[in-house]
């Protein structure tokens, strides 16, 4: 199985920040193939900042879609997401360990 965790974001980096890191804290089941997809969505902050920084500790890409609107960037996420089931959550969001598995 190969899962796509989807987050939109605009102009909410720190919050950003706290999300990719409890991703990154996550225990995920040897059997899942797993991908990190963020859509900056006209971010005027120093959101791709903390995405490469995550380069290094999650399979994580970022798409840009720069018409803003949560609709717009979900669409986005749709069109750029490899695998075969869409995990959603928000940019301030803090997931527990166990939340993929």
């Amino acid at each position: 199985m190969f899962a796509t965790i989807a987050i939109c974001t605009l102009n909410r980096a720190e919050s950003l920040r706290r999300n990719l890191e409890s991703l990154a804290r996550m225990r995920v089941p040897n059997d899942l193939r797993w991908e990190v997809l963020v859509v900056n969505n006209g971010c005027t902050d120093h959101t791709d900042d903390v995405i490469s920084s995550y380069a290094r500790c999650l399979p994580i890409r970022r798409e840009s879609e720069p018409q803003r609107g949560i609709s717009r960037a979900r669409n986005r996420a749709l069109d750029a997401a490899k695998g075969e089931y869409i995990v959603w959550t928000d940019d301030d969001t803090v997931v527990d360990p166990d939340w993929l598995a």
